[in-house]
C-alpha cells in the first residue's frame, strides 16, 4: 500500500447464516493506515460494515497516510466470529510516465502522456500496482522537465 494512496480490499466471514452482523474494521495505527467504505470517502480509524444474513463477503478501502510508512495490522471483529487480522505494509510510492514517445523532433505533433502513481518493483524501475490518491488526502502535483525543451 502506498503512503497517501488507496486501494480496494475485501474480507469474508466463515459462515453465511449469521442472522446479519456488523463487521468492525480497526486500524492498529490510524496515523499510518485508515479505512473507508468506498473510493470517495476519507478514511477513518475504524469502520462498521453491515453484512446481511446469507452473505459472507464485504468490501472496503484501505488508505495509507501521506509521508508515513510501516506495517500496520487491520483487525476485523464481528459478533459470533473469531477476530481476523491482516498486515498492511505502507511504503513510499513511486511515479512513472506512460504512453510517452521516446523519440521525437521539433516537427512531431504533441505527445499526450500520463503520470501514474503506485507501488514499485524491488528495483524501483517499474510500477507493479497502480493506486489512486486517497480520498481526503492532498492533491498530488507532478513537475515534468525535459533535457531538450525545444523538442
Amino acid at each position: 500500500m502506498g503512503a497517501g494512496l488507496q486501494r480496494s480490499w475485501s474480507g469474508s466471514l466463515g459462515a453465511s447464516n449469521h442472522g446479519g452482523v456488523t463487521v468492525t474494521l480497526t486500524s492498529g495505527d490510524p496515523g499510518v493506515l485508515l479505512v473507508a467504505p468506498d473510493a470517495n470517502t476519507p478514511g477513518t480509524p475504524s469502520l462498521d460494515i453491515p453484512v446481511t444474513d446469507g452473505f459472507t463477503s464485504f468490501s472496503f478501502y484501505v488508505q495509507g497516510v501521506e509521508g508515513q510508512t510501516g506495517t500496520i495490522t487491520l483487525t476485523a471483529t464481528a459478533t459470533g466470529f473469531t477476530d481476523g487480522t491482516a498486515d498492511f505494509p505502507i511504503v513510499q510510492p513511486g511515479v512513472d510516465l506512460a504512453a510517452l514517445i521516446l523519440s521525437t523532433t521539433t516537427l512531431s505533433p504533441d505527445d499526450p502522456f500520463v503520470v501514474r502513481v503506485g507501488l514499485t518493483d524491488v528495483n524501483n524501475t517499474d510500477l507493479v500496482q497502480l493506486q489512486a490518491v486517497r480520498a481526503g488526502g492532498p492533491t498530488l502535483t507532478a513537475t515534468i522537465t525535459s533535457d531538450t525543451p525545444t523538442v
